[in-house]
């Protein structure tokens, strides 16, 4: 009983210390600085990333599904009187995306690269890697990512209708049945399956598979838990809408972008403190 408690007590001390030579290295290497430029840069290439990876899930039957669980994500993030413009607008987008030609296709990624582009340098800079890459490993870096993200929403598109079901098969013993509410928990895996893609395949060093995965983990849950403060705090306080008016999913979606990369950019910190640690 006393070693459990030991080592319960050198757990929490790890802990401890590990999170606040994160925060060191955040504040050092000022990454709210670079969470604002990354937040700038996310303005400009939100529409064509989410262009480029809706035209990539257009070829499946179930688009019009996924589209529309996407628009209901949006809605978390904005005022709900919002919602209608805003999805209006993205429908509009997507309707006129067959019609925008080669050249718009290519200005329309190379628009998305440039946020590639500046979270790449900016992790980079935290991972202290002096090693440069040719322009061409970082656009097929770009590329298999943009090809991992619709493929990680399909699969969990999949995996959430099939736990759906499975509350209808009533012949099936009971521990093989699944709540409705658990396919609400494949969203927080989501969460964590994309950012430890980003930490452990981004940086230009060799990234251990635990080290990305914790941080992932972490941040992952971190990211959640902002998305679903905001949107409480927009349905329990509508003080924002009556200073803003109609403009008022603008200050809210610029505070979700900047603490967004704020949380992204502390998983690389606490990435690289694992790094460092071991060495």
């Amino acid at each position: 009983m006393k070693n459990e408690g030991l080592r319960h007590l050198n757990l929490l001390i790890r802990i401890y210390r590990i999170t606040a030579q994160t925060l060191k290295r955040f504040i050092k290497d000022r990454c709210d600085i670079e969470a604002r430029a990354l937040s700038f840069v996310s303005l400009l290439s939100l529409v064509p990333l989410l262009t480029i990876i809706l035209l990539g899930l257009r070829r499946f039957s179930f688009y019009d599904r996924i589209k529309e669980e996407l628009f209901r994500v949006i809605s978390d993030y904005i005022l709900p009187e919002m919602t209608a413009k805003i999805v209006g607008y993205i429908e509009s987008i997507l309707e006129d995306t067959g019609s925008i030609g080669f050249f718009g296709i290519i200005v329309t990624i190379g628009i998305a690269f440039l946020l590639f582009i500046a979270l790449s340098r900016g992790m980079n800079h935290i991972w202290r890697s002096r090693r440069s890459r040719a322009i061409l490993y970082t656009f097929l870096k770009f590329i298999i990512i943009i090809v991992c993200v619709p493929a990680l929403i399909v699969a969990t598109f999949y995996l959430q209708n099939y736990l759906s079901f499975q509350k209808y098969l009533s012949y099936l013993p009971d521990f093989m049945k699944f709540n409705l509410r658990l396919t609400k928990f494949f969203s927080l895996v989501l969460h964590w399956v994309l950012l430890f893609v980003v930490y452990s395949f981004i940086p230009h060093r060799k990234v251990k598979f635990a080290h990305a995965l914790t941080a992932g983990v972490v941040t992952g849950s971190l990211w959640y838990l902002l998305r679903r403060g905001l949107t409480i705090y927009v349905r329990v306080i509508p003080q924002i809408n009556v200073l803003y008016g109609s403009l008022a999913f603008i200050p809210i979606f610029l505070i979700w972008l900047y603490c967004t990369w704020v949380i992204v950019l502390f998983g690389v910190e606490l990435n690289y403190t694992f790094h460092s640690q071991e060495k």
